[in-house]
């Protein structure tokens, strides 16, 4: 199995004037990213509006980022679906495509239980043969897994990580002591990333990479290289804008409305989501430049860039 750790970005769904998938302009993106130093990539997320995609467009999205990555970092595929069948699906193609492996969200509002979550993930994990993400947002679905039902879960094959949202940081340290460090924690908290990291988080699923993937790389290098004061002051820039992400209720708006403000272009959201007020629209670009001063303001220095990356690219498949 392949060894993850990093700055993984969840990446938006570029779309045209006309609602269809932009495919121009998912390339791009990919190689925006990849350009910045992101360790890897997880199409077809929550950020990247899986649940308003097509069966026909969830694949054509998968198989156009795995084949443009073409080995360059890591995919995890989103497979989230409210069936376990479904999921299945999703997972088994992609990995048939020769995505890395898949990231998993709890089924939300039919509420499963732990006995019912453990046998949704137990049949997912016995299916395929690549590494499985579980995302636990309790926020969105509505549904939690507690680090009990974590540990019981990392004794299965394939289930080594876990995308942490919860919004408790003491989750971090009692999900690698309870499983005795057989799940590997990623944050998913954009404004708790430095404490996640400082505790024993291996990588972030970052959905402000998408915006602002080189602040978020080197935030991540800093922190694991043991430079915490400097990661620190970094972290202090970043913060309005990670909040931001984090607090809007509006991620995917919110993702797309940064990208417009670097200069580049992913098209708007899907309906039922609509473009963000001027107000917000306003916040998050004082937010943006707060950060961007960043790179003149602080000292950044020498980083070890390829160790993870490295690392990474063997991984893949």
């Amino acid at each position: 199995m392949p060894v993850l750790a990093g700055v993984f970005v969840p990446f938006v769904t570029p779309f045209t004037i006309h609602d269809e998938l932009d495919i121009d302009a998912l390339h791009s993106h990919i190689d925006f990213l990849i350009g910045e130093g992101v360790h890897g990539l997880v199409p077809a997320g929550s950020t990247g509006e899986s649940q308003s995609l097509t069966s026909a467009e969830y694949r054509v999205l998968i198989r156009e980022t795995v084949e443009h990555v073409n080995g360059r970092v890591p995919v995890l595929a989103g497979a989230s679906a409210n069936s376990t069948r479904q999921v299945i699906e999703n997972s088994r193609y992609a990995e048939e495509i020769g995505a890395t492996g898949v990231m998993i969200t709890h089924p939300f509002y039919s509420l499963p239980d732990q006995d019912e979550l453990y046998a949704h993930y137990e049949l997912i994990a016995s299916s395929i043969d690549v590494p499985i993400m579980i995302y636990n947002n309790p926020f969105t679905t509505g549904v939690d897994s507690p680090p009990e039902l974590l540990a019981r879960l990392s004794y299965l094959d394939n289930i080594d990580y876990v995308k942490e949202s919860s919004n408790d940081v003491t989750r971090i340290m009692r999900i690698i002591e309870q499983s005795d460090g057989r799940m590997t924690v990623f944050s998913g908290t954009d404004n708790q990333v430095y404490e996640h990291l400082s505790v024993g988080a291996v990588g972030w699923v970052a959905g402000a990479a998408n915006v602002l993937p080189r602040l978020c790389t080197d935030l991540y290098l800093l922190v694991t290289q043991g430079q915490l004061d400097e990661a620190l002051r970094l972290y202090r820039q970043l913060y309005d804008y990670l909040t931001v992400c984090e607090d809007a209720g509006k991620f995917v708006q919110v993702a797309k409305a940064g990208i417009e403000f670097i200069g580049r272009s992913v098209g708007p959201p899907r309906r039922p989501l609509l473009p963000l007020s001027p107000e917000m629209r306003q916040r998050i670009q004082f937010a943006i430049e707060r950060a961007q001063g960043a790179m003149s303001e602080i000292h950044q220095p020498d980083l070890v860039r390829s160790t993870v990356a490295d690392g990474n690219k063997v991984a893949n498949r």
